[in-house]
């Protein structure tokens, strides 16, 4: 008999068909016997089931690599389903929560587990309250999109008009923005406006914030406090336009202080009496709250938003 290995005796077949065979010895009776190919291909395909060890993404490409501890690694091009949501950001994005600084890996697997939303706490008192309106403003559409807020007083406002506590030492209220709808769309910000009343005593309309949050489709929540710039002056998440300046994606904008002018960080009650609260939602009079400072003249108007841009879906900041 000539050798395996020698092709003249035994030509190559170049396409060779499942249904071929070749021979072997069977290693439990030591039988010589005969196997399809595809009794061998059936053997390797990868079909027993195992545990991934890893995902990740392949270098320079958006293609997925899967590690497995199977017996029968696929270890060739095959169809995974996965569950769950993949989001992917970059390294260097920044996720805010309170004064602290997360970073994402480079991609994760995510599941949504609620509707994006904006949670603030926030005073109306004051007989001239003016107007406060809230926005999305969707960065990749370049669109400045109006807001209604829930209170939990069971109104929806869009926008908030009148005062609605009636005197200082009151509860806080809180307010709550639904995003579903630019959970998908990208990256964003909130913005806030506030016109101070056209009466002739508009100044008794300060309208407060505190302890402002969003809170992203997959969990997280990115703390936006005021008292956190009182914990310390980096802590910048806040910016006031100029006063009686139409909003443009290009306008002017300027970080938040103290007395920085319509919008401010503030404590112990605001500048104007009969209205505003004397404590922060905390019952603090030392602790930062947001509020807007209408004196000045009537019918003036500041936009405030705030500095970072925010996906509502994994809470990644820009």
């Amino acid at each position: 008999m000539s050798k395996i290995s020698n092709t003249t005796s035994y030509p190559t077949k170049e396409n060779p068909l499942g249904t071929d065979y070749v021979i072997g010895t069977d290693e439990s009776s030591k039988e010589t016997k005969t196997f399809t190919l595809q009794s061998i291909a059936n053997l390797y395909s990868g079909t027993g089931a195992g545990t991934v060890t890893s995902v990740g993404l392949s270098a320079g490409t958006t293609g997925l690599i899967v590690t497995s501890d199977t017996v029968n690694p696929i270890v060739g091009a095959g169809t995974f389903t996965l569950s769950g949501t993949l989001a992917t950001t970059n390294a260097s994005e920044k996720i805010m929560t309170g004064k602290d600084e997360e970073y994402r890996i480079s991609s994760y697997f995510a599941t949504r587990v609620q509707d994006p939303s904006i949670t603030f706490k926030y005073y109306r008192y004051g007989s001239q309250m003016g107007t406060t309106r809230f926005y999305w403003h969707d960065i990749s559409a370049g669109t400045l999109n109006e807001l209604s807020v829930l209170s939990s007083n069971g109104t929806t406002y869009q926008p908030m008009g009148s005062q609605q506590h009636s005197n200082t030492g009151q509860t806080w209220l809180t307010g709550t923005i639904n995003l579903s709808t630019y959970e998908t769309t990208g990256y964003g910000k909130l913005v806030i406006r506030h016109q101070a009343s056209s009466a002739s005593d508009y100044y008794i309309g300060d309208f407060q914030m505190d302890h402002i949050e969003i809170h992203s489709a997959t969990g997280d929540t990115i703390n936006l406090d005021p008292d956190l710039y009182r914990q310390n002056t980096s802590n910048q998440f806040w910016q006031l336009s100029l006063t009686n300046t139409n909003w443009s994606a290009g306008m002017t904008w300027t970080n938040l202080g103290v007395e920085t002018g319509f919008w401010t960080y503030d404590a112990g009650g605001t500048s104007s009496s009969s209205t505003g609260d004397t404590v922060n939602s905390d019952g603090s009079s030392a602790e930062y709250y947001i509020y807007s400072e209408v004196s000045g003249a009537a019918s003036r108007y500041c936009y405030l938003q705030t500095k970072y841009q925010y996906d509502l879906f994994s809470g990644a900041s820009l």
